[in-house]
């Protein structure tokens, strides 16, 4: 009832082979009562197509909004609430790095482009003049210059739920300046890829464009903190492209 992501024959991604054509995917509208799966089974029967399956919908995972995120001492213990950073042993990892020149793309619901403790480290895509209309450096997004929102299909990845910035934030909120917390890696920039809708969920074939889009431009790391029930063969397609 979601649709179909309908895949046309094409060489499956090898090692050190040309990684898979995304462009080769379709994504078919039903009308409304049809059965997304038998249709689908019924158009995997045909040799020249390589996969038909339902755009299954994905949804980011919970993340509480408790206060307690950004305090210490809330229970009268002597550690910050924020004890992951002290668990995963943060500290001596930043005596080998604090993410200087690595991009992390946080594919998500998008990111709040202002906030205090991100705009700093927040991706840039350099090739880019912003609002000039044109895609300067050809990528196939106008004016991409803050990333993209491949939810609405425009270049305003602002978050609209909530689950991107605070991932965005563990994993980068800018350090040692005095204000709120910080991340793990928080030298590292964000590239802001919005894949979610303002309820917190979006299509497998969605969330598919913002990993090869993350990928294509330049991340070296892709976080994906959502989940489904099932694995869809667009979504392998997208990651074996990262």
């Amino acid at each position: 009832d979601e649709g179909l992501e309908l895949g046309h024959r094409r060489g499956r991604a090898r090692a050190g082979a040309e990684v898979a054509d995304l462009s080769q995917v379709y994504v078919i509208d039903l009308p409304e009562g049809a059965d997304a799966a038998l249709v689908a089974a019924r158009l995997s029967a045909d040799p020249e197509v390589v996969y038909a399956h339902p755009d299954y919908r994905r949804t980011v995972e919970f993340v509480p909004d408790d206060p307690f995120f950004a305090s210490s001492g809330s229970w009268n213990q002597s550690y910050p609430d924020l004890w992951g950073l002290h668990a995963i042993g943060v500290e001596a990892a930043w005596e080998q790095s604090t993410g200087d020149g690595i991009t992390v793309a946080v594919v998500d619901t998008g990111v709040a482009t202002g906030h205090p403790d991100l705009a700093a480290n927040l991706w840039v895509n350099g090739g880019e003049i912003p609002a000039n209309g044109v895609d300067d450096d050809g990528n196939g997004y106008v004016d991409d210059h803050r990333g993209w929102d491949f939810a609405s299909g425009d270049n305003d990845p602002r978050d609209v739920f909530g689950h991107g910035t605070h991932v965005a934030g563990t994993i980068a909120a800018v350090g040692d300046n005095g204000r709120g917390v910080l991340g793990v890696s928080w030298r590292s920039r964000i590239m802001d890829v919005q894949v979610f809708d303002s309820s917190g969920s979006g299509l497998s074939s969605v969330l598919a464009q913002g990993i090869v889009y993350a990928a294509e431009n330049g991340a070296d790391v892709i976080n994906c903190s959502f989940g489904g029930r099932r694995i869809t063969p667009v979504m392998v397609d997208a990651i074996e492209t990262a």
